[in-house]
């Protein structure tokens, strides 16, 4: 057996395997006079320590020396396990020399210039080499970089492997024309068929570094956990290189996590996945590849802008040089983030999203502020099951379309201003069409929410659709006249519940009169009436919901219209009841509830 006498070659190994700076100066003291078979009365001795505080510093040190070296280390066997693993390193890295290398990049992307990632590097380096994990997952946006990390790391650590293919799943091969290529690879012969069994023998007689890129191409748009009929096999070659034993290692890279990697993960396995994020240095490096002008404070800002992402920082730096002359201070002054380059980015991400995650994003653009899974649960209508809600967050969380604080959850802001756009066009459309979906599925102008989010909305959603409902109907009395059908359609929808007070909101902004309109047995829901004159409207059996009334109310139980229209009832969670007279707004009566 090898016995490592040199102190400096202990401390440089095992500093390949656990974190910077984890080892103090009094740890690596005790490992060198360990090493030397002292006790620690004898170590304490020597450099003038007091023995028990030794103890607990030695205690420490073999927890952290257990934890990163998958085995229990203790003072007794340190000198023989650390000897044993360095010696098993060599051999494999030796072993790896010796034998004819296998590269093939086939049509991998060229990295001519490769910025930062230095973390993420490590961590690939610690979960492949030191956590032995076989199948590693790294997700992420579009354009966040994925793929330039998997073949850096490759490129850097290509010497510790015999094999290495770099496949593309961008046209979506089927299963065995890829484990047919990837065989025929590395076995250097030619008319074998393809088996997943096959592939597994090599993967453990070879040490193979297989990377397998746009995973999610042969995954169900708008559906999770699910995979395009016709590639659900691909599923049980997930779960097979995640579950047999083997000296390989395959990355793959996608927008979504696939369901293998969703059940296999965990302490207990050799599955890992890792949720890459945006670079900044990466990004700076391109505005300043792109003659972009600005302080640094302003590229730092418009880098976080678009979450630091390589790609859109490509896209945007394009428009900024084209339509700004390089000057980031002109186009921020523009407010306009979303251009065409990058809505087909974000395009390609949304149109995969399933009908849930679709409602949940929605709904947090609305939002604006981090919203807890209970007000997404009062929002959504129709309603959605709470494990439908649960997973939706858990897969948007790893697409890395939204993020959590505090167990409550948002948007980056490129991201939030992208779906406003959509559902603004979309919901004009739908006014235009008369075709009401969207209009009647979400509030655009919420009265739970903080005044400065009220008004936000106000400024942000309806004035933007009111503004596009003018430029289609110049005269205000058509436009009077389209509104006055949209509400004939609601009154006929299964879906008016959030659409009449969007309605209402709509008249609020154009101020328009709601005299002679007739909401009896409407919903009428996230409204506000305190700035509209209701006089002569019929509110006969309305169902009000979080409406604003012109005195300040506590939270409304319930609402009651007289007959003749005249007078208003409600009643709230403080007890009491108020009446209200129609023509001004102004409360006649209040009855206070008993106290018992």
């Amino acid at each position: 057996m090898l016995l490592i006498n040199d102190f400096g070659q202990v401390i440089n190994y095992l500093k390949t395997i656990i974190p910077p700076d984890s080892l103090t100066p009094i740890m690596e003291l005790i490992l060198k006079e360990v090493l030397l078979e002292k006790s620690y009365s004898e170590i304490a001795e020597e450099i003038s320590y007091d023995a028990n505080y030794i103890k607990r510093v030695a205690a420490k040190l073999w927890q952290l020396l257990s934890q990163y070296l998958n085995t229990k280390i203790t003072k007794k066997n340190f000198r023989t396990i650390i000897t044993e693993k360095y010696q098993a390193e060599i051999n494999q890295s030796q072993k790896i020399h010796q034998k004819i290398k296998i590269i093939d990049w086939n049509a991998c992307p060229i990295l001519e210039k490769f910025y930062g990632r230095d973390e993420e590097i490590k961590q690939l380096k610690d979960v492949i080499f030191h956590h032995d994990n076989r199948l590693i997952s790294l997700l992420g946006l579009g354009g966040i970089g994925k793929t330039a990390l998997s073949v850096k790391f490759a490129q850097q650590y290509q010497e510790d492997f015999e094999v290495i293919i770099w496949r593309s799943l961008r046209n979506a091969p089927p299963l065995n024309t890829l484990i047919t290529d990837l065989v025929t690879v590395i076995s250097k012969s030619e008319n074998l068929q393809g088996k997943t069994e096959d592939l597994l023998i090599f993967l453990q007689d070879h040490r193979c570094l297989i990377l397998l890129d746009n995973f999610e191409t042969i995954l169900e748009s708008g559906k999770i956990g699910y995979y395009r009929s016709g590639f659900e096999n691909y599923g049980n070659l997930i779960r097979c290189l995640g579950e047999s034993d083997h000296q390989s290692r395959i990355i793959i890279t996608s927008r979504e996590k696939s369901p293998e990697v969703n059940y296999l993960e965990g302490k207990e396995t050799k599955v890992k996945s890792i949720i890459v994020q945006g670079c900044l240095e990466a990004s700076l490096s391109i505005l300043e590849a792109r003659n972009i002008q600005g302080n640094s404070e302003d590229k730092q800002y418009l880098t976080n802008l678009y979450d630091n992402s390589p790609l859109a920082i490509k896209i945007i730096a394009t428009s900024i040089q084209d339509l700004f002359n390089g000057d980031i201070q002109t186009f921020l002054l523009e407010k306009t983030f979303i251009f065409n380059g990058l809505n087909r980015l974000l395009d390609e991400q949304f149109t995969r999203l399933s009908t849930g995650e679709k409602t949940i994003m929605n709904w947090l653009a609305i939002n604006r502020e981090l919203t807890s899974i209970q007000e997404l649960e009062q929002d959504i209508f129709p309603p959605i099951t709470k494990s439908e809600l649960l997973q939706s967050l858990e897969s948007l969380i790893g697409r890395s379309l939204i993020e959590q604080k505090e167990g409550k959850y948002t948007q980056q802001a490129v991201i939030m201003e992208y779906i406003l756009d959509n559902l603004i066009n979309q919901i004009y459309q739908e006014l235009i069409d008369f075709k009401i979906d969207l209009f009647g599925k979400y509030s655009l102008n919420k009265t739970t929410v903080k005044e400065y989010v009220t008004e936000t909305q106000k400024r942000l959603i309806i004035e933007p659709l009111v503004s596009l409902l003018q430029k289609t109907f110049p005269v205000k009395i058509s436009l009077q006249k389209h509104l006055q059908n949209i509400l004939h359609q609601l009154r006929n929808s299964v879906m008016a519940n959030y659409g009449v007070g969007n309605l209402i909101n709509i008249y609020n902004s154009l101020k328009l009169p709601l005299k002679d309109y007739d909401f009896s047995e409407l919903p009428i829901w996230q409204t506000d009436l305190s700035q509209i004159s209701v006089k002569g409207v019929n509110f006969s059996y309305a169902d009000f919901k979080n409406v604003k009334f012109l005195q300040n109310l506590a939270l409304v139980l319930k609402v009651a219209y007289h007959p003749q229209g005249e007078i208003i009832a409600n009643s709230d969670i403080q007890k009491i009841i108020h009446l209200w007279r129609v023509s001004d707004g102004q409360t006649i009566l209040k009855l206070i509830g008993h106290q018992y």
